[in-house]
């Protein structure tokens, strides 16, 4: 008898996966003036980038 034979015995568990579509942005401003665009521009890409993968 081989290991393979006891194999039929054993139940396997479903593995249980998770999404997640957290997506983590850097930006580096030079400028006080730049925050609110480049913040802005930033953060819908990274939501349609999250939404699309």
């Amino acid at each position: 008898m081989s290991l393979n034979y006891f194999e039929k015995f054993i139940v396997k568990a479903e593995k249980e996966t998770t999404i997640n579509k957290n997506v983590w942005i850097y930006t580096r401003v030079s400028s006080k003036d730049q925050e609110k665009l480049v913040k802005n521009c930033k953060k819908s890409s990274a939501k349609e980038y999250g939404k699309s993968n």
